[in-house]
């Protein structure tokens, strides 16, 4: 039997439209995977300057269209940025590759972004290391256990390129600063 699969297609984003709306191709038909359009030219110079080696982004969420484009996003802005699924994978990966921001989102499998903002502070190596909350929670108990737990910052999903951007520009130089 013919096995079904989807792809996903990548391009060279210009603009963060480009780089939010990657598209799924099943059949022939493409279909827009992260539900928001932006408008506004995404050029990460000028809100963070390019850095060598570039800054090094992880994004941790559970749902693989997410994460894939928020890494297409971060990559086009000429930030370094990789991808884990859970908070499992994301400590190691972290341990191992040192990112200087993660954003998380906080409701996952085997152990949630809370756990893993808990764990990372654990580590020495991560006390200058950015933590965004990215996650569909809105309400303000969320927002402050989050930062009980050790997130610098806190985004809404889905999140305009602009604003993460302009939020990890503050919270890395907060960091930086301290």
């Amino acid at each position: 039997s013919a096995s079904s699969h989807t792809a996903i297609s990548y391009f060279q984003p210009r603009t963060a439209v480009d780089a939010m709306t990657a598209t799924l191709a099943t059949g022939g038909k493409k279909e827009l995977i992260y539900g928001k359009f932006y408008s506004q030219p995404l050029d990460g110079n000028r809100i963070l300057p390019r850095s060598k080696p570039p800054l090094r982004v992880l994004v941790v969420d559970d749902y693989p269209d997410t994460a894939e484009s928020m890494a297409t996003c971060l990559s086009a802005a000429g930030l370094e940025a990789r991808m884990t699924r859970d908070g499992v994978e994301a400590l190691e990966v972290a341990n191992e590759w040192r990112p200087a921001v993660c954003i998380v989102d906080l409701t996952m499998p085997r152990f949630d972004g809370f756990e893993l903002a808990q764990k990372l502070r654990a580590q020495p190596w991560c006390s200058d290391t950015v933590l965004i909350a990215h996650t569909g929670w809105t309400g303000e108990e969320m927002r402050h256990r989050a930062k009980a737990v050790g997130f610098d910052g806190y985004l809404t999903k889905p999140a305009d390129p602009q604003d993460l951007l302009r939020m990890i520009d503050e919270k890395v130089r907060e960091r930086s600063a301290l």
